[in-house]
């Protein structure tokens, strides 16, 4: 995505999105942290680009959570 804040996710539900990520290994069913989404849009160049996601929900990171975007690979 153009916008590292741009999340989109086939098959989410708008109440209450979030990712939860944890370390491997750790325990099963506990999330180490989330990272809240808020409903979103694609922009123009987005949608020009990745017109295949173009019918899926968008999101972007609550600006709250951004400075967890450096842990994505």
């Amino acid at each position: 995505m153009d916008r590292p804040s741009t999340v989109v996710w086939k098959g989410a539900q708008t109440a209450d999105p979030q990712l939860e990520f944890g370390r491997p290994g750790g325990p099963a069913g506990h999330a180490a942290g989330r990272i809240r989404l808020t409903p979103g849009t694609l922009t123009p160049a987005e949608r020009a680009a990745y017109p295949h996601l173009t019918g899926y929900p968008a999101f972007t990171v609550d600006p709250r959570d951004r400075a967890l975007l450096a842990l994505r690979a």
